[in-house]
Protein backbone atom coordinates (compact mmCIF):
# COMPACT_ATOMS: atom_id res chain seq x y z
CA UNK A 1 0.00 0.00 0.00
CA UNK A 2 1.86 3.31 -1.25
CA UNK A 3 1.33 6.72 1.02
CA UNK A 4 1.98 9.77 0.61
CA UNK A 5 4.75 11.28 2.48
CA UNK A 6 3.75 13.47 5.76
CA UNK A 7 0.36 11.76 5.85
CA UNK A 8 -0.09 9.51 9.03
CA UNK A 9 -2.05 7.30 7.85
CA UNK A 10 -3.49 5.88 4.37
CA UNK A 11 -6.48 3.66 3.74
CA UNK A 12 -7.22 1.96 0.68
CA UNK A 13 -10.73 1.29 -1.06
CA UNK A 14 -10.10 -0.36 -4.35
CA UNK A 15 -7.36 1.21 -6.44
CA UNK A 16 -8.17 4.83 -4.32
CA UNK A 17 -6.45 6.03 -1.40
CA UNK A 18 -8.15 8.24 1.22
CA UNK A 19 -6.00 10.40 3.45
CA UNK A 20 -7.21 9.74 6.95
CA UNK A 21 -5.55 13.08 9.04
CA UNK A 22 -2.68 14.80 8.31
CA UNK A 23 -3.90 16.83 4.93
CA UNK A 24 -7.16 16.13 5.52
CA UNK A 25 -7.03 17.93 8.65
CA UNK A 26 -5.47 20.75 6.99
CA UNK A 27 -7.98 21.13 4.47
CA UNK A 28 -10.44 21.03 7.08
CA UNK A 29 -9.57 23.81 9.35
CA UNK A 30 -9.16 25.83 6.15
CA UNK A 31 -12.36 25.08 5.14
CA UNK A 32 -13.96 26.44 8.46
CA UNK A 33 -12.08 29.48 8.91
CA UNK A 34 -14.16 32.58 9.12
CA UNK A 35 -14.33 35.09 6.50
CA UNK A 36 -14.04 38.57 7.89
CA UNK A 37 -16.53 41.28 7.04
CA UNK A 38 -15.17 44.49 5.40
CA UNK A 39 -15.95 47.60 7.64
CA UNK A 40 -17.58 48.79 4.60
CA UNK A 41 -19.84 46.27 4.13
CA UNK A 42 -21.22 46.28 7.59
CA UNK A 43 -21.69 49.98 7.38
CA UNK A 44 -23.30 49.41 3.99
CA UNK A 45 -25.76 47.13 6.06
CA UNK A 46 -26.74 49.80 8.82
CA UNK A 47 -26.96 52.33 6.05
CA UNK A 48 -29.32 50.71 4.74
CA UNK A 49 -31.25 48.99 7.97
CA UNK A 50 -31.85 52.41 8.75
CA UNK A 51 -33.04 54.11 5.49
CA UNK A 52 -36.02 51.33 5.85
CA UNK A 53 -36.33 52.05 8.77
CA UNK A 54 -36.91 55.88 8.30
CA UNK A 55 -39.00 54.73 5.10
CA UNK A 56 -41.12 52.49 7.30
CA UNK A 57 -41.73 55.43 9.36
CA UNK A 58 -42.41 57.94 7.49
CA UNK A 59 -45.10 55.70 5.85
CA UNK A 60 -47.03 55.13 8.81
CA UNK A 61 -46.59 58.15 9.65
CA UNK A 62 -48.49 59.75 6.35
CA UNK A 63 -50.75 56.75 6.50
CA UNK A 64 -51.85 57.49 10.46
CA UNK A 65 -52.56 60.95 8.97
CA UNK A 66 -54.65 59.48 5.83
CA UNK A 67 -56.51 58.00 8.19
CA UNK A 68 -57.53 60.98 10.62
CA UNK A 69 -58.54 62.53 7.60
CA UNK A 70 -60.46 60.04 6.45
CA UNK A 71 -62.48 59.34 9.61
CA UNK A 72 -63.10 62.92 9.80
CA UNK A 73 -64.95 62.96 6.42
CA UNK A 74 -66.47 59.46 7.39
CA UNK A 75 -68.26 61.55 10.47
CA UNK A 76 -69.05 64.25 8.33
CA UNK A 77 -70.64 61.85 5.71
CA UNK A 78 -72.35 60.49 8.80
CA UNK A 79 -74.07 63.65 10.02
CA UNK A 80 -74.83 64.64 6.06
CA UNK A 81 -76.50 61.30 6.55
CA UNK A 82 -78.62 61.47 8.87
CA UNK A 83 -79.64 64.92 7.49
CA UNK A 84 -80.99 63.39 4.54
CA UNK A 85 -82.60 60.85 6.89
CA UNK A 86 -84.61 63.33 8.23
CA UNK A 87 -85.69 65.41 5.07
CA UNK A 88 -86.52 62.13 3.49
CA UNK A 89 -88.84 61.50 6.84
CA UNK A 90 -90.21 65.10 6.14
CA UNK A 91 -90.89 64.64 3.28
CA UNK A 92 -92.46 60.89 3.37
CA UNK A 93 -95.44 62.62 6.33
CA UNK A 94 -95.61 65.63 3.80
CA UNK A 95 -96.31 63.21 0.88
CA UNK A 96 -98.84 61.49 2.92
CA UNK A 97 -100.49 64.44 4.12
CA UNK A 98 -100.66 65.73 0.79
CA UNK A 99 -103.32 62.46 -0.25
CA UNK A 100 -105.20 63.49 2.45
CA UNK A 101 -108.59 65.69 2.30
CA UNK A 102 -107.71 67.98 4.55
CA UNK A 103 -104.74 69.23 2.39
CA UNK A 104 -106.83 69.33 -0.55
CA UNK A 105 -109.45 71.83 1.59
CA UNK A 106 -106.47 74.22 2.08
CA UNK A 107 -105.58 74.59 -0.98
CA UNK A 108 -108.33 75.54 -2.93
CA UNK A 109 -109.24 78.10 0.03
CA UNK A 110 -105.81 79.42 0.28
CA UNK A 111 -104.61 79.43 -3.07
CA UNK A 112 -107.41 79.46 -5.60
CA UNK A 113 -110.04 81.19 -3.01
CA UNK A 114 -112.89 78.22 -3.26
CA UNK A 115 -115.71 78.02 -0.64
CA UNK A 116 -118.08 75.55 0.17
CA UNK A 117 -121.53 76.17 -1.38
CA UNK A 118 -123.53 77.11 1.63
CA UNK A 119 -120.58 78.10 3.47
CA UNK A 120 -120.44 81.88 4.70
CA UNK A 121 -117.27 84.22 4.75
CA UNK A 122 -116.52 87.13 6.60
CA UNK A 123 -113.96 89.72 6.04
CA UNK A 124 -112.59 91.59 8.44
CA UNK A 125 -113.00 95.75 7.37
CA UNK A 126 -109.15 97.21 6.98
CA UNK A 127 -108.96 100.82 7.69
Amino acid sequence: MDCLRGIDRCISLGDEMWLVQGELMKYMARRRRKKKLSPFTVVGVIVLCCVLCGTFTYKTITLKAESAKYSAQISELKKEKKKLNEQKAEIKDYESYAKTKEYTEEVARDKLGLVYPNEIIFEPNDK
